[in-house]
């Protein structure tokens, strides 16, 4: 035992000298320790944590000794090179982040930030970009170097294939935890942000490791395979805020919070994603917010009469895994309210969680309960327990995975990251989960903690720290519904209808003025306060109110909302949809049966979930101007024949209909068929909620199209296949406005069919893969073939003649193909580049070809053709696309 004490001696002096001589070191090239002695340790080292992470010894001496002997021997060992960004600013630009900071840290909030100009170095190339101080707390920005910061990249230049991204201290995002989680995720297809551990340099002085982490802009949805649509988070983060600023300081601060932020709906990258839209003149985008407040309101209020219809607007799969994930890691953090986002699925209206800033812990049996209600109200659901409980076992089953991938992650950093690795902790949560099984959910309604009854629900405060008083949302129909948030009352002055705000000179404002006597009586800790007025808008239309009140102080304050559509009103939103059939329709089974004949449509055709739709030989539909077919979890079967078609037109010479939408939960061995079909005069599928690109959809399904003629197609997409295989042959397109055929993430072939007065692409395929074979297309505005988003064609037998483009091969998108004849070209007969700055060129090899000889072969392209390969050209496919393409 002596022999023992004294080697432990010897190893404890050995650590303390260590020690001693990198603090004195430390101590002579920092500020003292105000400068961050730890910080300074950790870039020295190479480390993404050191001691402000999981202790190795109770005496802290020791524990700092054994981090840094661990640091010293990784950085001597492991010659690991990371991914080096130098950060370039100016002297102006830096001040006027310096005086971010310097607010920021006498708040101890950052509440504004300044955008400034910066240049980043990475890979002998440099990038024009913007940043700003990001991050709430003094965490991020409170140390001497290391500032958390939110950057995007000018021109659509991406780095690691992101546009933006943040870069942040590991300290703030339970590393090496957020690596192993998002891996995770992933392997479930979870949307999650990707990461990279990078080697910050800021003006030539060496910041260290640090966490680069993707935001949501274009190459988000890109690389996730996801529309471009918003992606919110149910709060402004007001009541965090509030805490902070009040320090404590304010008896009756779980009043003034108790409401703010809790109706407000934060979307990301906003100004840009409302913009977009899938139906021209619509703002579909919009119409997305609407729903997804209608979702968020239901949850905070908890309201009773609409709960059990939120499950309809939940993608119940991603739910359920994303529960069994963060349960066996212990971490309630990411599904915090001011950490989780939501993607709103426009294919199908159902929010997908996407998770970050994970923490694990050891869990008991509360776990569960503390959950917030859109994640409790499903639960019970039996469909959601039997996915997470195979998510589960699963992960249980391969739990080496996990294993490995903390080893891989901690790799480059050695004994310290695999010190905060706590397999016990995961492998004791994992066991009880599974020992729990579904009755981990049972009489969670019951043992919900009860809200504490205060005497008086009091939000005044000298400081008056809660400057928005209400919640608002107006209705095109000229309702407006007024959320008191507040223990006062609130007096409602006037309000202005607006057809534009931030008016400038000639922009032609029309408003219209109502001097109001409105009272907004107050509301209580356990119910919000709701009223609802209505106003005459003379059928005009307006898109923006703005609404004067006042409080009991007598202050005055202005709130500008976007008007609403009015069929999207909570109460319209959620009333069932009343299902009504046409007299000659048949139930027989799972299927709905139109009888053959000529079948005036003049009410949408909406069949229930699950079942098919049937329509035989020798049927006309004339469908009215609002109609459409729509089927979920089922499929169509239009059997015509050559003798007896199926014609689907419009009830009117000059009129469109709304289209068909067919999709099912997953692909299945149940198939939707066209045979001998012609349809006409279709528009954008629109059901007031659903809108969409396509006349016809198909989403998550099988498709087998033979023998069919679609024309006149007024929609953006003829046919729009999504995540779906098919099988086309004999399709003919004609007539249309725009697409003929686009397919996105499908698998399948197109063969002996025909695309002729094409108003955009004949065929256009993005992350897909697809044989095409004897295609002939004529009259094509744009491009007969194109080819995006890591697609691979193989092509054999294709005439093309009077197209802008023959055939488009870019980003990251390979084509083969052979016997193709290109005449009568526009702009060129073969293009190879790159469009999306977030993939790579494209590759076309072609054979047994005659063409133009009208070639685009962009840098970084391949292009071949006859065996002869095509010289690279600098080529500014941004400025081509403006011009030509």
């Amino acid at each position: 035992m002596l022999i023992k004490k004294k080697k432990n001696n010897k190893i404890f002096i050995f650590l303390i000298i260590i020690f001693s001589t990198f603090l004195l070191y430390l101590l002579s090239i920092t500020p003292g320790f105000k400068g961050d002695i730890e910080q300074t340790l950790r870039i020295l080292l190479k480390q993404p944590v050191l001691f402000k992470h999981k202790s190795i010894s109770s005496n802290p001496v020791i524990d700092y000794s054994k981090k840094i002997f661990y640091g010293i021997e990784n950085r001597l060992l492991n010659k690991n090179d990371f991914k080096k960004i130098e950060i370039e600013i100016e002297f102006a630009e830096l001040e006027k982040l310096k005086i971010d900071r310097k607010k920021a840290l006498e708040l101890k909030k950052l509440i504004t930030h300044q955008k400034i100009k910066i240049n980043l170095v990475h890979e002998g190339k440099k990038y024009k970009a913007t940043a700003r101080l990001k991050g709430d707390l003094s965490e991020h920005w409170g140390n001497i170097k290391q500032w958390s910061l939110k950057i995007k990249l000018k021109n659509k230049k991406t780095i690691f294939s992101m546009n933006e991204f943040s870069v942040s201290v590991f300290t703030e995002r339970d590393f090496p935890y957020n690596y192993v989680i998002s891996n995770l995720m992933k392997e479930y297809n979870i949307l999650t942000p990707r990461y990279e551990t990078v080697n910050i340099h800021l003006n030539g002085d060496d910041w260290g490791l640090m966490l680069l982490e993707e935001q949501f802009s274009d190459s988000f949805y890109a690389k996730n395979r996801i529309k471009e649509a918003p992606i919110f988070k149910m709060t402004n983060e007001n009541d965090f805020m509030i805490r902070v600023l009040a320090d404590k300081k304010i008896e009756n601060i779980d009043d003034i919070v108790k409401w703010q932020g809790k109706l407000e709906t934060k979307i990301y990258n906003k100004n840009k994603i409302l913009k977009k839209t899938n139906i021209p003149n619509t703002r579909t985008n919009e119409n997305l917010t609407s729903i997804f407040k209608n979702l968020q309101e239901v949850v905070a209020l908890e309201e009773k009469k609409y709960l059990p219809s939120l499950i309809n607007y939940i993608n119940v799969e991603s739910f359920a895994k994303v529960v069994a994930i963060t349960a066996i890691f212990g971490d309630m953090h990411t599904t915090l309210s001011t950490n989780s986002r939501y993607y709103l699925n426009p294919y199908n209206l159902k929010i997908e969680p996407i998770l970050t800033d994970p923490f694990h812990t050891e869990i008991d049996k509360d776990f569960f309960k503390k959950y917030n209600a859109l994640y409790s109200n499903i639960f019970y659901s039996k469909n959601f327990q039997n996915i997470y409980l195979k998510t589960l076992k699963e992960i249980n089953n391969n739990f080496f995975k996990i294993e490995n991938s903390f080893n891989i992650v901690c790799k480059d950093f050695g004994k310290n990251c695999q010190n905060l690795v706590e397999l016990d902790v995961l492998i004791k949560n994992i066991n009880f989960l599974v020992g729990q099984e579904k009755k981990i959910f049972q009489g969670l309604d019951n043992k919900k903690k009860k809200l504490k009854k205060l005497k008086k629900f009091n939000t005044k405060n000298i400081k008056n720290i809660n400057k928005k008083k209400i919640n608002l949302r107006a209705f095109d129909d000229g309702e407006i519904f007024i959320n008191n948030l507040t223990s006062e009352k609130i007096d409602i002055i006037n309000i202005v209808l607006k057809n534009k705000i931030n008016c400038k000179k000639k922009c032609k404002e029309k408003t219209k003025t109502f001097d109001l006597k409105w009272i907004i009586k107050p509301g209580t800790y356990e119910n919000l306060n709701t009223e609802k007025f209505k106003v005459n808008m003379d059928q005009v239309k307006y898109n923006f109110l703005e609404i004067k009140y006042i409080d009991e102080s007598n202050i005055s304050y202005l709130l500008t909302e976007r008007i609403e559509r009015s069929h999207l009103k909570k109460e319209n939103f959620f009333k069932p949809v009343k299902i009504k059939f046409n007299k000659s329709v048949i139930k027989k089974n799972n299927d709905y049966i139109f009888k053959h004949g000529t079948h005036i449509i003049d009410e949408p055709i909406i069949i229930p979930d699950g079942f098919n739709l049937i329509v035989q030989a020798d049927t006309i539909l004339k469908m009215s101007k609002n109609s459409y077919i729509m089927l979920e979890n089922g499929s169509i079967k239009f059997k015509g024949t050559m003798d007896k078609p199926i014609k689907i037109i419009p009830l009117e010479n000059e009129q469109t209909w709304n289209g068909i939408y067919v999709n099912s939960s997953s692909i299945s061995n149940n198939t939707s068929i066209l045979r001998h079909v012609k349809i006409s005069g279709v528009s954008y599928f629109d059901n007031g909620k659903i809108q969409l690109t396509g006349g016809l959809n198909f989403i998550n399904s099988n498709i087998d199209i033979s023998n069919s003629l679609i024309e006149k197609s007024f929609s953006e997409d003829a046919i729009n296949i999504v995540n779906s295989k098919f099988k086309i042959d004999r399709l003919y397109i004609e007539n249309s406005k725009s697409d003929g055929i686009d397919i996105d993430f499908g698998e399948g072939e197109i063969i002996n069919s025909s695309f002729n007065d094409i108003g955009g692409d004949a065929i256009d395929l993005s992350g897909s893969d697809v044989i095409l074979r004897n295609i002939v297309a004529s009259r094509v505005y744009d491009k007969a073939i194109s080819a995006g988003e890591q697609t691979l064609v193989n092509i054999n037998g294709l005439k093309i003649s009077s197209s802008g483009i023959g055939i488009a091969s870019k980003d990251s998108s390979i084509v083969k193909g052979s016997n193709i004849d290109i005449s009568e070209c526009g702009f060129f007969d073969f293009a190879v580049f790159q469009k999306k700055q977030f993939f790579s060129g494209g590759s076309l090899v072609v054979n047994n070809t005659t063409s133009c000889n009208l070639p685009l072969i962009q840098k970084g392209s391949k292009l071949n053709i006859n065996e002869k390969e095509i010289k690279e050209q600098d080529v500014d496919i941004e400025n081509l696309y403006k011009n030509k393409l």
